[in-house]
């Protein structure tokens, strides 16, 4: 998924889509392409907004770096959400791999894959367990404030989406027929047909670094660094 317009990251987004946006000494682009050889798939499809050519261009210079893949892009699907661009795919009896085109991760695809397949699930959501600590003491009171309990300084533990998604073709029934759609109300709508939606926990240690604002961004630049260098631990960097 590549057609938003990238607004909080300006001015890079001024001139690039955020799947060019240089992440180290390479494309953001070039990563989540190697993600997706490396897991043993061969057929992506490019979902662009803004700065299509741009990324249209990139990938035909710039192909051969990955053999094994058929890459496909597809213009126009801007504004239309994260779900809706996946009715113009031709997949139909085919399990979807959709990932979010502004991710920095090395979570191994593949092994989300397999336990989707594994599973049997309808939908697949990668998640990643995040930790928020409280700088003060936490009071637990009744209804006419008698105090029955303090919580020193607890750490808040949410499992939060990371923007990678498995979908079988029964859940693409759940796409809307028409106008825009946002992968969170496809989930809810599977959840409510009675579908089977799972989760997928990210292994503690895995880079998932969401690139769309500054701070992100140049957080980005730093776990690069370390992904590629040799026997590192990078350790999680997870969107909030």
């Amino acid at each position: 998924m590549a057609g938003g317009l990238g607004t909080r990251l300006m001015p890079v987004t001024s001139v690039l889509p955020k799947v060019l946006a240089p992440v180290g000494s390479r494309a953001l682009l070039d990563y989540v392409l190697d993600s997706i050889e490396k897991a043993g798939l061969t057929r992506v499809s490019l979902l662009l907004g803004n700065h299509a050519g741009l990324v249209e261009a990139y990938v035909a210079s710039h192909a051969g770096q990955w053999p094994s893949l058929v890459i496909t892009p597809r213009r126009d699907t801007g504004g239309l959400g994260t779900a809706a661009p996946l009715r113009e795919l031709d997949e139909d009896r085919a399990h979807l791999l959709v990932l979010n085109g502004d991710l920095l991760t090395d979570v191994d695809l593949g092994e989300i894959v397999g336990e989707h397949l594994r599973g049997e699930a309808d939908v697949t959501v990668a998640g990643a367990v995040t930790e928020t600590s409280s700088p003060f003491a936490v009071l637990h009171a009744d209804d006419d404030d008698v105090l029955w309990g303090l919580e020193e300084k607890p750490v808040d533990r949410k499992v939060v989406a990371v923007g990678i998604y498995l979908l079988a073709p029964s859940a693409r029934m759940c796409i809307r027929s028409q106008g825009a759609d946002d992968m969170p109300n496809l989930i809810e709508r599977a959840i409510g047909q009675g579908l089977r939606v799972r989760q997928y926990l990210l292994p503690t240690g895995s880079v998932c670094c969401d690139i769309g604002e500054p701070d992100r961004f140049m957080e980005a630049q730093t776990l690069a660094a370390r992904m590629s260098a040799p026997d590192s631990e990078t350790g999680l960097a997870c969107r909030s």
